[in-house]
Parts: C-alpha cells; structure tokens; sequence
C-alpha cells in the first residue's frame, strides 16, 4: 500500500503469524502463543520461588517481586473495586495480571514494538 509515495506493509503482515509447531492443524503454534507459554511458564517459577519458606520476616529478592505484584492487585484492583468481599478472586486476578503483564513484557523486550513484528519499523 503507498500512501503520500510511503510504502506500508499490509496490516495482515502485522497479526497473521506463521505456524511453527502442527502446522494446518487445530493445535497449530505460532510466536504468539510461544509467547504466552513462556509467560505462564516463567509467572509459574517466580511465585514458586517466591513461596519457599523463609527464616527471615522481611521478604527479599524474588519473594519481594511477588510480593509487591500480589500487594497492586489487592490494593489497587480488589479493594478498590469489589471491596473486601472480593478477595475470594484473588487468586483468580493475581494469575490473570501478572500472566498477561510478563506476556507484554516478553513481547515488548523481545521486538521492542507494541505487535511483535520488527519488519514493521525499517
């Protein structure tokens, strides 16, 4: 597509993304899903790493990450919204957010645009 004499890639190039794993099939993998699976997959060891008993009270390193992720969602999503009958979803908010917030961290540190796709910045 040109626009004022600027060729643009078609938006198509931007969100289709070719198979990588069981191509053709429904169970096909792309970059997106790899993505997301290494997101669940790297959320998964934090807060196992992060729930390991400690001899210290004050949390530190790994458990201050997760601690500090799980305080944001309580604060500043349960209570705030739902109120203190809201905190049986906790569980269910945390794995959302902090899922999906280390999927577009991976996406953005990996291409460094908001898509994934780097062809689309030359």
């Amino acid at each position: 597509m040109n626009v004022l004499a600027l060729e643009f890639p078609p938006v198509s190039h931007l969100f289709e993304w070719p198979d990588i794993f069981f191509s053709g099939t429904a169970y096909a993998v792309n970059k997106t899903a790899l993505i997301y699976l290494a997101a669940v997959v790297i959320t998964g060891v934090i807060f196992t790493l992060a729930s390991r008993p400690k001899a210290s009270l004050v949390p530190a390193g790994i458990q201050h990450v997760a601690e500090s992720g799980i305080d944001f969602i309580e604060d500043s999503v349960v209570m705030q919204t739902i109120g203190p009958e809201g905190r049986k979803f906790m569980p269910f908010l945390t794995t959302n957010v902090e899922t999906s917030s280390m999927g577009v961290t991976i996406r953005y540190s990996a291409t460094g645009t908001p898509g994934g796709k780097r062809e689309f910045l030359r």
